[in-house]
């Protein structure tokens, strides 16, 4: 209740008192997002160091 009340309160603020958008939809967590690292062909961190300079 106290972050929807801080949401309106921003908003009338900044947007003479505009209502804020409610978006409906899937909402995905930690859980559902799987992240993979890509491959590297670097040796060690100093050949990636050496090469952005």
């Amino acid at each position: 209740v106290f972050y929807f009340i801080t949401l309106i309160h921003l908003n009338c603020f900044k947007n003479s008192c505009e209502m804020p958008r409610i978006i409906d939809g899937v909402k995905f967590d930690f859980s559902d997002v799987l992240l993979v690292p890509k491959r590297s062909t670097l040796k060690s961190r100093s050949e990636f160091i050496n090469g952005t300079q």
